[in-house]
């Protein structure tokens, strides 16, 4: 340890979840479960605070440390992101092509997420009676689509890229499942 460091950069990623990448100009740490992390042995001077997670806008703060005893709390409070992106669509029996009237449909960013984090992200909607769905204001990404009717069909998932600006459509064709019989 030389004598310009020593100093500590301590703080919380305030959401209920460990695992989230929190950076200091080239050094990286993992927040524990609590959202809390540390770097130790941070040299004196300018630095470069950051958060970034998916489907989160990136949070940054810059600090100045003036000396190897000093210690910094940085807490950081993410907040999700939003866009203009639009994905909309039908959910229709694949047989008869009839809407679907009753259930839901998540909507979950693809690719790796942190822990509880895709839960957090998760959006919903139901389709009303003509089968109708619609997400709005989504930021440009990769999202993976559940389609979750009530009843006998089978749950169906499509993945759809929209990027600012785009409207996508995604019909589902639903299945009806099998029917079991009873004894």
């Amino acid at each position: 340890m030389d004598s310009e460091t020593g100093a500590k950069i301590t703080g919380r990623v305030l959401m209920p979840t460990g695992g989230i990448e929190v950076t200091c100009d080239d050094m990286k740490v993992e927040t524990r479960s609590d959202g809390s992390y540390e770097f130790s042995e941070v040299k004196v001077g300018r630095h470069n605070v950051s958060v970034q997670v998916k489907s989160y806008r990136k949070e940054s703060k810059t600090i100045e440390l003036s000396r190897k005893d000093e210690m910094v709390v940085l807490d950081f409070h993410l907040v999700e992101a939003s866009g203009t992106a639009n994905i909309r669509g039908h959910v229709y029996d694949a047989e008869t092509k009839e809407p679907i009237t009753e259930g839901h449909l998540s909507l979950v960013l693809n690719g790796p997420v942190v822990a509880d984090l895709a839960l957090m992200g998760n959006k919903y909607a139901e389709f009303g009676k003509d089968g109708y769905y619609e997400f709005k204001g989504l930021a440009a990404d990769i999202y993976d689509i559940w389609a979750v009717p009530q009843g006998r069909y089978v749950d169906q998932k499509s993945t759809v890229l929209v990027g600012e600006g785009d409207t996508k459509c995604q019909d589902f064709y639903l299945e009806k499942r099998e029917e079991k019989p009873q004894h």
